[in-house]
């Protein structure tokens, strides 16, 4: 299922935007400790991967990869980073 980011609210992308980057923490700590090939399962259905992949510059990337699976850009490492430092 696609998510419609452009029909949300401000309030809601906000949000989107926010928790995506929360979950980026969490992928990188999944890709640093479990994932030896340095990719993730890649779940179409969960609205923070899709923004991460559609964003203008992604966080995320499914080229490459297996069907199925994606892998962090520097851009979602830098974005992780910065926010365990908040």
């Amino acid at each position: 299922m696609r998510i419609d980011f452009e029909s949300r609210t401000a309030g809601q992308k906000k949000f989107i935007e926010e928790r995506t980057r929360q979950k980026l923490v969490e992928w990188a700590d999944r890709i640093i400790r479990v994932e030896d090939d340095g990719i993730l399962p890649f779940n179409a259905d969960c609205p923070y991967m899709q923004y991460a992949l559609t964003r203008k510059s992604p966080f995320l990337s499914t080229k490459g990869c297996p069907e199925g699976y994606c892998k962090m850009l520097a851009p979602g490492w830098a974005q992780a980073a910065t926010f365990l430092k908040r």
